[in-house]
């Protein structure tokens, strides 16, 4: 992926979560709702490892935890 011309890699789970946030832009989706896409199957309730995945996330796109990126732009990476 890249980001301002500059290439971020991503883990295929990141590349995935990224996907299926970007194909819901604007809407807040839950952590069941990711599970379900992402990995097709019943939510187990850890949701431990999509946290984890949706930090690493923001830590590389350089986000907050607000879902803004360094230059103050919101760009959604919003789970609840």
């Amino acid at each position: 992926m890249l980001k301002q011309g500059k290439e971020i890699n991503l883990t295929n789970m990141e590349f995935r979560i990224l996907y299926v946030l970007a194909c819901h832009q604007g809407i807040t989706l839950s952590k069941e709702k990711i599970y379900n896409y992402v990995w097709n199957g019943e939510y187990l309730r850890d949701d431990s490892n999509i946290t984890s995945h949706v930090r690493r996330l923001r830590k590389k796109l350089k986000m907050t935890q607000a879902g803004r990126n360094t230059s103050g732009l919101y760009v959604g990476l919003d789970i609840k």
